[in-house]
């Protein structure tokens, strides 16, 4: 019973999601590195700003700088 009632949370609120790779097309990972960037809450690290500020980029696709390292770059 827990089983499918965790299912049923998980289901009515979109808790999962799923994307395609190809792991030898560069815009491929570099999409899936922002989708998992802004899933984990990585997108927010380092900014200074309100909740109401967090919680309107949270629903909005913004383009971030996901090449923070040096020796990440996907293009």
């Amino acid at each position: 019973k827990l089983t499918k009632e965790l299912c049923d949370v998980i289901e009515d609120y979109s808790l999962v999601n799923f994307s395609t790779l190809d792991i030898q097309d560069k815009e491929s990972v570099a999409k899936l590195v922002k989708l998992i960037d802004k899933s984990n809450g990585y997108i927010f690290a380092g900014m200074d700003a309100s909740a109401v500020e967090f919680s309107k980029i949270a629903v909005r696709d913004v383009d971030w700088d996901y090449f923070r390292y040096p020796s990440f770059h996907l293009f």
